[in-house]
């Protein structure tokens, strides 16, 4: 970190969760200032921007925590150590980083690819990575995931049709189809063999499944929720070029995809559906929402048909 001992003098200022807030950013924007070879403190507006984006934010609600402890840090910096134009401060804003190229990094769309990357893990094997793919891309968080029977999961024509307490979701996306239909083919009477070890799939009625050894202590217990999301923790570090995916960027790469299927459908995005698929509960505003799927289209060449 630049000038550490002015970021510590900074953060003396703070305390308690605050304090381990503001570090935490600062240690990130660390990369920024080591490719730029600066301190924050000393950076122009557009090298901000760079610095945000050296953190590998693809969201705006990300990037707006960044600018607001770089700013207080400015302020504090121009105060003590040498003064800065407020202009410079007061005027920058989250819009004024791009995170379209954090998007492409990050964002595995289309799905298609990333379920291909996992066929070396099959869904008809019982292997849970595919099907926790497709149900966070549908929405779903690890408890919803955890706590989801598997009569709650229809298969109908080329539908899946999931009902929830408080919601029905459905998919005719061709490739999440044929997860779900492979993933119910898989028997739970019969052994599956993975390195030499005899497996055989937990039937709880639950619809996501442990695989378990005959004499394993767990398979009278219900699948947990630390197991689902190393399902997809564990497949990321197998695969760099998906070491971002996790529960939260497939729920996120999902909500995107739907926006844009709404936009396609309906013209344009109510402010309602952006707080449904961003989980946003009021007064929280959408601007942010909004910008990250600007971001999002402009990232994959979406344009609307005029």
């Amino acid at each position: 970190m630049y000038h550490e001992a002015m970021k510590q003098q900074f953060l003396s200022g703070y305390k308690g969760n605050t304090l381990r807030y503001n570090q935490s950013l600062l240690e990130k924007l660390k990369a920024g200032e080591a490719a730029i070879g600066k301190d924050i403190g000393e950076m122009t507006k557009e090298e901000w921007s760079r610095a945000i984006q050296c953190t590998g934010a693809y969201q705006y609600a990300s990037v707006a925590r960044y600018v607001t402890v770089l700013k207080s840090y400015a302020k504090w910096y121009s105060d003590h150590v040498r003064q800065l134009l407020n202009a410079q401060i007061d005027g920058f804003s989250s819009e004024d980083v791009d995170i379209t190229e954090n998007m492409r990094r990050a964002i595995p769309y289309p799905l298609e690819p990333l379920l291909a990357a996992m066929e070396e893990y099959p869904a008809k094997e019982g292997f849970l990575q595919q099907p926790v793919a497709c149900l966070a891309y549908l929405g779903l968080d690890r408890s919803q995931m955890q706590a989801l029977k598997k009569d709650a999961v229809k298969l109908r024509k080329n539908t899946v049709i999931i009902k929830l307490q408080d919601r029905q979701i459905t998919s005719e996306q061709d490739a999440i189809f044929r997860v779900f239909k492979e993933y119910s083919k898989v028997d739970p009477e019969k052994q599956y063999v993975r390195h030499h070890i005899a497996m055989q799939q937990q039937d709880l009625g639950y619809y996501l499944k442990r695989m378990h050894t005959v004499r394993s202590k767990l398979k009278d217990r219900p699948l947990s929720v630390a197991e689902i999301s190393r399902s997809l923790t564990w497949f990321a570090e197998q695969h760099p070029a998906y070491r971002e995916v996790s529960i939260s960027l497939l729920n996120l790469a999902g909500g995107l995809c739907r926006l844009w299927e709404a936009e396609q459908r309906e013209g344009s995005i109510s402010e309602e559906l952006l707080r449904q698929e961003f989980q946003l509960l009021p007064p929280k505003g959408t601007k942010e929402a909004r910008n990250t799927y600007l971001a999002f289209r402009r990232a994959f060449g979406l344009a609307r048909d005029s």
